[in-house]
């Protein structure tokens, strides 16, 4: 009996232990909208998880074909310092994918916990273009906000801000 339960325990473990090593890396997506028709360039900002691994990093932007007239992916440092210049996008099966794979590219390798600069551009065929951008082992990717958005925040603060000194002083 005892021999039955140290086999079972045996194989159960050497079953997670390849299950484990077989198991794909975690890919974390965000998808995005470019309103008017015209070039663009939005920035994410990426942080990759603690088990980042450069034999497996990829980030790529993906599109339908027809929805863009191109398509690319730059890797900066938080500094502002370009990791992978410019990286153009391929036309796969319909699809315009731009692609970095960490484990291809000598030069640069992105490390565990640490945050990145990432951004898309390309030239938007259609209104409401959208694309996803995905990053393997990224603990969180989310979108910068453009200044315009923090200006408007700003407005509408100071908006009511005033209304509410005018109701003050009317009381």
């Amino acid at each position: 009996m005892l021999k039955i339960i140290k086999n079972s325990l045996f194989t159960a473990a050497l079953l997670f232990a390849v299950g484990a090593a077989l198991a794909k890396p975690s890919e974390t997506a965000i998808s995005s909208f470019v309103a008017q028709p015209g070039s663009f360039a939005q920035e994410f900002l990426l942080v990759t998880g603690s088990d980042y691994s450069p034999n497996q990093g990829r980030i790529y932007a993906s599109s339908l074909n027809g929805l863009f007239d191109n398509l690319s992916i730059n890797v900066y440092t938080l500094s502002g310092n370009s990791l992978t210049g410019t990286i153009t996008s391929k036309n796969n099966s319909g699809n315009l994918t731009a692609s970095f794979k960490d484990s291809a590219n000598q030069d640069v390798d992105l490390a565990g916990a640490t945050a990145y600069k990432v951004v898309v551009s390309g030239l938007a065929a259609k209104d409401n273009a959208q694309f996803t951008l995905h990053a393997t082992f990224a603990q969180s990717v989310s979108a910068v906000p453009e200044p315009a958005t923090y200006a408007m925040l700003l407005a509408g603060l100071g908006l009511i801000a005033g209304i509410a000194r005018r109701k003050a002083r009317q009381v």
